[in-house]
């Protein structure tokens, strides 16, 4: 019952919203939901990986996020 969509759009700090469009624990809408709720947030979505995608596209997850972090740094 945890809910704080009513204060996503109090983030001020840079947000990387990743995700995978086959996950089936997470649909792909919850990660276009989030990323537009949030201030500035970018959306990293792969075509494939399902829920695991950090282990199932390691280089793209990885390339991604170290991107993210030294645009942001």
């Amino acid at each position: 019952r945890f809910d704080r969509r009513a204060e996503i759009h109090r983030i001020q700090a840079p947000t990387l919203v990743f995700g995978a469009a086959d996950d089936l624990v997470t649909p792909a809408y919850h990660f276009h939901a989030l990323a537009a709720a949030i201030p500035n947030a970018r959306l990293a979505m792969l075509p494939t990986g399902g829920h695991f995608y950090p282990n199932m596209a390691p280089d793209a997850f990885r390339s991604a996020v170290l991107g993210f972090l030294a645009e942001n740094a």
